[in-house]
């Protein structure tokens, strides 16, 4: 798997992590500036692990990992 499909991943992960954390967030009734700073702090702290898992996996032959081109 090349960098950029890494890279890729961890932006879809973050960003999608980063809107539900805020959504909930704003839902709870926080600013909108308090709800993108802990959107984004525990969207990178999700991401972040979510990619050392799955690369974790890949790297010992995961049988539903994306093969390279």
């Amino acid at each position: 798997m090349t960098k950029g499909f890494w890279i890729r991943r961890f932006a879809l992960v973050y960003l999608a992590a980063a809107a539900l954390i805020a959504g909930g967030q704003m839902a709870r009734g926080r600013s909108a500036e308090e709800a993108l700073t802990h959107a984004s702090l525990w969207a990178l702290i999700s991401a972040a692990i979510y990619i050392a898992a799955f690369a974790y996996r890949a790297r010992r032959g995961c049988a539903t990992c994306p093969k390279e081109p």
